[in-house]
């Protein structure tokens, strides 16, 4: 991106802002497509260490505003990302607000709830695997380890 800076306004670099300038661009179609001045405002996020820069024609904001705007933005960003990876909506059934978060919401338990089943489903396989074994060579006879095996099924069992 070709450009050229305009005006610098001062920062306090204790903030993580690195610089806020005005620039204008100075490519042959950009400068005639967008004449305007754009904000470029340079902070490096204590968190880890990343050095950004975000241009925007927002010049009302202090510059620390922008880049928490855009910080948050990008959570939002990973949130959605998370959202398709994980609770397969292909498509959203409402277009209101309420119908948005209804079924973002519905799938979220849903998903909470195949987790909790996977891990209880994980632990009945581990207590299965220890009865049999136990069963096998443990000295003890296989009914012993059927009647055990039997009580911790009842009790998760009660958990349902």
């Amino acid at each position: 991106m070709n450009y050229h800076r305009v005006y610098s306004r001062a920062v306090d670099k204790k903030t993580g802002l690195r610089f806020d300038q005005s620039i204008a661009l100075d490519g042959f179609y950009t400068r005639q497509e967008y004449p305007q001045h754009l904000r470029r405002i340079g902070f490096v996020d204590p968190e880890t260490g990343k050095r950004l820069v975000f241009l925007t024609n927002h010049f009302a904001l202090p510059a620390l505003t922008i880049a928490a705007l855009y910080k948050r933005r990008w959570q939002v960003e990973l949130f959605f990302k998370w959202i398709k990876q994980n609770l397969r909506i292909r498509h959203f059934y409402g277009t209101s607000e309420n119908a948005v978060k209804t079924q973002i919401w519905t799938a979220v338990c849903v998903y909470a709830l195949a987790a909790i089943v996977k891990k209880e489903l994980a632990r009945l396989a581990a207590m299965l695997w220890a009865s049999f074994m136990g069963a096998i060579g443990g000295g003890e006879s296989p009914m012993a380890g059927q009647a055990a095996l039997n009580t911790k099924l009842a009790r998760i069992a009660h958990w349902y």
